[in-house]
């Protein structure tokens, strides 16, 4: 009986953390392969002015400025860059990933330099930050190259 009680109280612990992951928590444990241009510091940075009602920028990598928009228990927007907005939500699923049952959705849109347009691209990752191969559902993720490929041609095109 002890055995089964022991069990129990492990078992609501973890639902217990699951239910207290935050879009805040899983911003600051993100990795710097994910947007190189910011530091974990500009992360803190970012999330700390928007919890104190202040405008929420920092210089970037890049010599620019990052800005995040928004910021909620389950989402956030941030402006990497002009040319660059990502949406961060975390997604509740019914298959367990890395023994959680949610998902982190990032919508990254690529605004084109010319203003005409834009383009956007979805990813799914874990809480761990491991990349899914295929969205939940079954369908395949759109392939990032084109886009990044056409990104670098724009740049090079203006910086010559």
């Amino acid at each position: 009986m002890k055995r089964y009680v022991v069990m129990l109280g492990f078992w609501l612990a973890t639902l217990g953390l699951q239910a207290q992951t935050t879009m805040s928590e899983v911003f600051k444990t993100m990795p710097d392969s994910i947007f190189p241009v910011l530091t974990k510091t500009n992360r803190l940075d970012l999330i700390d002015f928007l919890e104190a009602k202040m405008k929420a920028k920092v210089d970037n990598r890049l010599e620019g400025e990052s800005e995040m928009t928004a910021l909620t228990d389950s989402s956030l927007t941030l402006r990497l860059s002009e040319a660059l907005t990502v949406d961060m939500a975390l997604v509740p699923t019914v298959e367990a990933y890395d023994s959680c049952h949610q998902l982190v959705r990032m919508v990254y849109t690529y605004h084109l330099l010319s203003g005409k347009g834009q383009e956007s691209l979805t990813r799914y990752f874990t809480l761990r930050w491991r990349p899914l191969q295929q969205v939940p559902h079954g369908l395949p993720l759109m392939d990032s190259s084109t886009i990044l490929k056409q990104d670098e041609e724009i740049m090079n095109k203006t910086l010559k």
